[in-house]
């Protein structure tokens, strides 16, 4: 608590039981006033203030330690704002880098757009051509079953074909005989043409190979005079057959036909088998030749 009494100007001032805090609130309020009716007071205010000033003042090394922390402060906000510049130019480098990514990634992702459908089409194809293929593979099954069964029916054919011909060769070569055989006895063909072609019917079905064989008769034993014997021989397993081929036999060829049997089996000591061959044989030639042991045939299958 304070008791403050004086004069300012025509006021008498008397502060009792006041607050240092009110005195002070008091004094600031009419500050310029006093200052202005006391000069004294402002004289004394101002050399102290001179005073703390002077105490509170910075020295010259002061000033030069704050001038040198500024140029630091200076270099350093210079430096980072260079840094800060360095760092902007790389961010909008950056920036443009990852624009031109951006822009790049779009034209892959376009790029992938394409190539997906271009894929999606290729696989379409692909699908229409394993279509295709298994079509063609069903048409070429049905084609291969097809041709094995035409090969099959060709083979049947063939077979037919070929029995068709030895059935015709077996009827020509008949007809060939019966044709030769008349023309032989009616004088149109030789019997040594008619001969020659009965001679590979007969090694056909006999199975062996039909020779001459060619023996001098000075005794005249066949004719009853000396004069050269020929007979076919055909040897088949150690079997000597001896065969004449005749457009026609009557009874004189079969006594001519068993004495030169006779005479064979005399030059060679082998008894030969004997066989005529003819498509017409008299009946009075059948009988006389089955009394001697000779067969005629007058069919060859």
């Amino acid at each position: 608590m304070y008791s403050v009494f004086f004069r300012l100007g025509n006021w008498c001032i008397w502060l009792v039981g006041s607050s240092s805090e009110a005195v002070i609130e008091w004094l600031a309020e009419h500050l310029d006033e006093i200052l202005e009716k006391y000069p004294q007071i402002k004289k004394k205010l101002a050399e102290k203030l001179k005073e703390e000033l002077i105490k509170e003042l910075a020295t010259k090394k002061d000033i030069v330690a704050i001038l040198e922390e500024i140029r630091k402060l200076r270099e350093d906000y210079l430096h980072q704002q260079q840094q800060t510049q360095t760092l902007i130019d790389g961010f909008r480098r950056q920036q443009e880098q990852i624009q031109a990514l951006v822009e790049e990634v779009k034209a892959l992702r376009e790029a992938y757009a394409t190539q997906q459908q271009q894929i999606q089409e290729l696989i379409n194809g692909f699908r229409r051509q394993q279509e295709q293929i298994r079509a063609l593979v069903e048409e070429v099954k049905a084609l291969r079953e097809a041709y094995a069964t035409q090969q099959r029916q060709i083979q049947t054919l063939a077979e037919e074909i070929k029995n068709l011909r030895e059935d015709f060769n077996i009827l020509s070569s008949r007809l060939d005989i019966k044709i030769s055989a008349l023309g032989a006895r009616w004088g149109i063909l030789s019997e040594e043409a008619f001969r020659a072609g009965l001679k590979v019917v007969v090694e056909r079905h006999f199975g062996g190979s039909v020779r001459k064989w060619t023996y001098y008769d000075k005794d005249g034993f066949v004719f009853g005079y000396p004069s050269e014997i020929d007979v076919d021989v055909l040897v088949r397993d150690r079997e000597h057959i001896l065969i004449e081929i005749k457009a026609h036999v009557d009874r004189g060829d079969v006594l001519e036909f068993y004495r030169k049997g006779v005479l064979y089996e005399k030059v060679t000591g082998v008894k030969p088998k004997m066989i005529f061959v003819t498509p017409f044989a008299e009946e009075r030639a059948f009988i006389l030749a089955t009394k001697m042991g000779i067969e005629i045939i007058t069919k060859i299958p």
